[in-house]
């Protein structure tokens, strides 16, 4: 199960790109989701479509337990700044969980505590 929050527009959009991102790896109809939601959601700022949707993606890892685990992401991509649920660090500030690339999110990069 999923939800998706916004406006109408983009909330098709965003429901449209995931079908069509399963359908393509052949997961739709069998298969959980993974990171496919955070790749939507990417596209989707990038593209400036709909002015509502912007700024850094926010990613947190929910646990069965409801433990909660937030990400830093580069954005917009590995070049840019870190930013921690939607708020760019500080230099001196390290994500607790690691900072996920945006464009290759399977990577975690594991920064060293200040």
């Amino acid at each position: 199960m999923i939800a998706f929050v916004g406006d109408d527009p983009a909330i098709a959009q965003a429901k449209n790109m995931l079908v069509d991102r399963l359908r393509a790896d052949d997961r739709l109809v069998s298969g959980g989701l993974n990171m496919e939601p955070f790749y939507v959601l990417c596209d989707i700022i990038r593209s400036q479509a709909f002015p509502s949707v912007g700024g850094a993606p926010q990613l947190v890892k929910i646990y069965e337990h409801m433990n909660v685990h937030p990400f830093g992401v580069y954005w917009p991509d590995r070049a840019g700044n870190v930013s921690l649920l939607g708020r760019p660090l500080m230099p001196y500030e390290k994500p607790p969980s690691g900072i996920i690339d945006p464009d290759d999110p399977r990577t975690v990069d594991r920064p060293s505590r200040v």
